[in-house]
């Protein structure tokens, strides 16, 4: 598949209604296209797959279509706050039980929209997306 000199996020089809879609369906009104289109946002999600996946251009029909979904995920997972909700939770302790809220974030099979970007950009890339950082041991 030939890739035009230019591509970006923008030609990803349907591209701010799959964002929203991911968020659990948030709507225009909750997410403007503008927001989307933050510096921040899709266009540094765009350069962080780039740059993950030098040889993006050159990527087939079907690893290409991954490679756009990557960008979808990683773009809606920065605004994965707007599609959490709050969920009260308890905590039985010996004396006392405790009731605290805590946020129920957008997954996909048991994986952040972050690590789901990862992983498919690892795939395509020919990493595992994880990053080590590494250890010493000393005495």
């Amino acid at each position: 598949m030939a890739v035009q000199i230019g591509w970006s996020y923008k030609d990803i089809p349907d591209f701010y209604n799959r964002v929203r879609t991911v968020l659990d369906g948030l709507s225009v009104a909750s997410l403007p296209d503008k927001y989307i289109d933050m510096q921040e946002k899709a266009p540094y999600s765009e350069l962080y797959a780039k740059r993950r996946v030098p040889g993006w251009a050159a990527l087939g029909e079907e690893d290409f279509a991954l490679f756009e979904s990557a960008i979808v995920y990683k773009t809606a997972s920065m605004f994965e706050s707007l599609a959490s909700s709050n969920v009260v939770k308890e905590k039985a302790l010996p004396t006392i039980t405790l009731k605290y809220f805590a946020r129920n974030a957008v997954q996909v099979n048991g994986l952040s929209l972050s690590e789901l970007a990862d992983l498919l950009l690892g795939e395509l890339s020919g990493d595992d997306g994880l990053d080590f950082i590494g250890f010493m041991v000393t005495q």
